[in-house]
């Protein structure tokens, strides 16, 4: 249905702000991040092809509110789904870090067996869903452009 990807961000006062740092200079920081999960799966996958790097974690959570919670009260740089971040972004309570070297995403599906079987209610829920996740992709990419 759409990708998700991971970003490092960290609040407004930490060193790496304003910085454009690699992946290495980044993991000199303990970081938080997801414990378990697709997120924490693509970033492990990605950490495979680069055995170079390694990540030291200051906390983990399976929950997106606990990682963006954990960054801030322990003003740490934190690995989190972008998608998870809009309105802190926007508040400016996190900022996405400028990481030369990092990219990483994974696939967001919407599993159902078919459209045939799927009511009309469903298919304007997925309808809407696409529509969504198109919003939130064109955002990130105008403000990638800015």
């Amino acid at each position: 249905m759409a990708e998700n990807r991971i970003v490092a961000v960290a609040p407004p006062s930490h060193q790496l702000v304003g910085l454009v740092v690699s992946f290495a200079e980044l993991t000199k920081f303990a970081l938080v991040g997801y414990a378990a999960g697709s997120a924490r799966s693509a970033l492990e996958r990605w950490l495979q092809g680069h055995p170079d790097q390694a990540v030291r974690y200051a906390a983990q959570s399976d929950s997106s509110l606990a990682v963006k919670s954990m960054a801030l009260a322990m003003d740490s740089a934190a690995f989190i789904v972008r998608g998870a971040i809009g309105d802190e972004l926007k508040k400016g309570e996190l900022v996405e870090l400028d990481v030369v070297d990092f990219d990483v995403s994974y696939p967001l599906y919407a599993v159902y067996s078919s459209v045939e079987n799927l009511g009309e209610g469903a298919r304007r829920y997925l309808d809407q869903l696409r529509a969504i996740w198109s919003r939130i992709q064109t955002r990130a990419a105008e403000r990638a452009v800015i």
